[in-house]
Formats: structure tokens, sequence, C-alpha cells
């Protein structure tokens, strides 16, 4: 019998420091010389609970997106580090809510949602 702490293990899930400021956790599917493949990465949200407290909390990083791998490349990485197994099992958790939300149809686009651009009334000038 396999216990929790040696499946958590088994997972490389890292925390990475981009050049945009975010912060996400991410776990590490492959690495290429100029990028790395990431599943399920999440947007780390850091809130002040109290004078000399802070929590922290998870947000789909692309909440948009219909895959589950993402691109990242090096170069938008300050710093990766290794995260505690309490943090893996916080991910993990949290990964599997986003996805059974998803699977629910709770991000399903429905005809209501659509907008046609000729409807549009678009500002004077010129658009970029």
């Amino acid at each position: 019998m396999t216990n929790k702490s040696t499946i958590i293990e088994n997972f490389d899930i890292k925390h990475f420091k981009l050049v945009s400021g975010e912060e996400i956790l991410a776990i590490v599917n492959t690495v290429y010389s100029t990028y790395l493949t990431l599943e399920m990465p999440l947007l780390l949200n850091i809130m002040s609970s109290t004078a000399d407290r802070e929590s922290y909390y998870f947000s789909e990083w692309m909440p948009l997106s219909e895959d589950d791998l993402t691109t990242v490349y090096i170069n938008n990485i300050v710093a990766q580090v290794n995260i505690t197994d309490d943090a893996k099992e916080h991910y993990i958790r949290t990964c599997l809510a986003f996805k059974d939300r998803s699977e629910e149809g709770e991000y399903v686009d429905s005809d209501d949602d659509h907008y046609d651009m000729e409807d549009m009334e678009l500002p004077n000038g010129t658009m970029h």
C-alpha cells in the first residue's frame, strides 16, 4: 500500500516567479532548452489578512483555455522552487476542484454570449 506522502512526492510541482510579477504553481510536464510545458498552472494570489499575516489562494492562470498544458518560455521565468508536500496537496485539491467545476459546465459558452462584430459600435479614430 502506498501512502499519500509518497504519491504527492512523485508530482514535479514547482512555484514559479515570472517577469510579469505573477507567481504560478504548476506540474512540470516537459523541459526543453528554451521553454517548459506546464500542466494545470494556477495563479498564486496573496492577500493580507492582518498587519502581520498573509493568506493565499489559487485561481486559474488561463481560465479560458481548453488545454491543460501551457508553454512558458524560460526567459519569462525569474525564479523557480520546489514546494512543500502541504502546498502540493493544496494545489492538487484545487486543480481537481477546478476540473470538476469545468466538467459540470460552469464555463460552457451559451448562444446568449455571442457577439457579432457587425453589430458593435466602434469608436471614432484608429483602432490598434
